[in-house]
C-alpha cells in the first residue's frame, strides 16, 4: 500500500534539525518501508526547512505509523505528523 506522510517542524525546533539529520537519514534508509519519494518542505523563500514529505510503500497503516514513530526527529520532538493517508498513484 502506498501512503503519503507529511510532517511539520514544531515551532522553535528548526535549529535542532542538523543535530539529528544523520540519524534521521539512517532511519529513512533502514528498509522498514520502501521510500518512493521523499524530501523536505521549505519556507516560501526556500531558506528554511519547515517539514518533510514521504511517499512510502508499506504493508499497511500500522507499518507506516511505526516508520513515522521510529524517526529520530519524532522521538526528539522536532516534528509532528500532519497527514498519513493512502495514496493512489495514477501518473
Amino acid at each position: 500500500m502506498i501512503f503519503v506522510l507529511h510532517c511539520k517542524v514544531e515551532p522553535g525546533q528548526s535549529g535542532r534539525l542538523p543535530e539529528f539529520r544523520e540519524a534521521h537519514r539512517a532511519h529513512a534508509m533502514s528498509g522498514l518501508v520502501r521510500i518512493l519519494g521523499a524530501g523536505p518542505t521549505l519556507s516560501d523563500d526556500g531558506g528554511q526547512i519547515i517539514g518533510g514529505v514521504y511517499i512510502i510503500d508499506a504493508d499497511g497503516r500500522a507499518q507506516a505509523q511505526a516508520f513515522y514513530d521510529g524517526d529520530p526527529y519524532v522521538k526528539e520532538g522536532i516534528w509532528r505528523m500532519t497527514l498519513l493517508e493512502r495514496y493512489d498513484k495514477r501518473v
